[in-house]
């Protein structure tokens, strides 16, 4: 198979410069679809966090606050404020 020589003499930036920005406008689709997943599962992973940290601070018989919320209410209180 042989290329005809008046192919290979043509050379256009523009083609060139097309063809790149083609290629990055589809990287750029791509990363948007995959960014729009991560913040989708960040958002779930903020309201997990959020359920086991209730979980975590709450009787789940008594529905009141445990020794570790009363120990993270005393060290929020405790740290001095810097004006």
């Amino acid at each position: 198979m042989t290329i005809p020589a008046t192919y290979l003499q043509y050379t256009s930036i523009f083609d060139l410069l097309l063809e790149i920005m083609l290629g990055f406008g589809t990287i750029m689709v791509l990363l948007e679809g995959v960014h729009s997943e991560v913040e989708a599962t960040n958002r779930e992973l903020t309201i997990a966090r959020d359920k086991l940290e209730l979980m975590a601070r709450m009787d789940p018989l008594t529905q009141a606050l445990n020794r570790h919320a009363f120990h993270s209410l005393l060290s929020c209180d405790a740290t001095p404020k810097v004006s």
